[in-house]
């Protein structure tokens, strides 16, 4: 190593170089802004709970997306993936003592930031620090014991790459008719259907009543041929 009279020690012996940054948080740092964190993503209004994500990974105030639902178009940038409130999920977020809302990893006591990424799961809503989700080998988890799959951890503000996964994550749910909750996706009701059952229904009625109407005229007919023709056997018999 040296200083031992025989050589003299190198730059690297002597300071040591910090390690290299991992691709995941250069993308992530790249990607994301800070108002991510702290604004909501279709009203930039300040977050405030009760705060929920939809499976994106976007952070809205609840009282937002309800807003959207009821009135898509007092929402300017309104997601169309989300069509209920089955589409997100609320998380379980603390309160600092200024009362503004604290991102802080129970497991790590790191707070979410550019530098470190944060999850939630699906569908308690509890909020840790991904690396720490991606440690565990039992998926179960740490606050409420809720089950999970892997599938079920959703990033929040995901890089290019976890959106892809999230994207695919929606269109497996989709068609196993499942929302983002993993709650049952509701039946969409076919209006036109049942504008055509209704219609049919009103024409066969229509049409059930003419068949009425014209065999009672059909039977009083044939009542008025019977009688007739029993009536003059009658004359006949009384003339003979």
């Amino acid at each position: 190593m040296g200083n031992d009279g025989g050589s003299l020690p190198t730059r690297n012996e002597l300071v040591k170089e910090p390690g290299k940054v991992p691709p995941l948080d250069i993308d992530f740092k790249r990607s994301v802004k800070s108002s991510q964190f702290s604004q909501c993503a279709i009203t930039d209004e300040p977050l405030y709970p009760p705060i929920v994500s939809c499976g994106l990974g976007k952070l809205y105030n609840k009282a937002s997306i309800l807003q959207m639902l009821l009135d898509r178009s007092s929402v300017p940038k309104s997601p169309s993936h989300i069509k209920s409130l089955k589409d997100v999920v609320q998380l379980q977020v603390e309160l600092d003592d200024s009362g503004k809302v604290l991102w802080l990893c129970p497991i790590t006591r790191h707070v979410m930031s550019d530098t470190y990424q944060f999850a939630y799961i699906v569908p308690c809503g509890h909020v840790f620090e991904y690396s720490a989700l991606k440690q565990f080998g039992e998926k179960m988890c740490f606050q409420c014991n809720q089950v999970y799959e892997e599938k079920d951890v959703i990033p929040i503000n995901p890089n290019a790459e976890q959106l892809k996964t999230l994207s695919k994550r929606l269109l497996d749910l989709a068609l196993s008719e499942k929302t983002h909750s993993l709650n049952k996706a509701s039946k969409k009701s076919n209006k036109n259907g049942d504008k055509k059952r209704k219609h049919v229904s009103k024409s066969n009625s229509k049409h059930a009543k003419h068949e009425l109407r014209t065999n009672r005229m059909l039977d009083g007919e044939n009542v008025k041929s019977e009688t007739s023709v029993t009536d003059m056997e009658r004359v006949k018999r009384v003339k003979i």
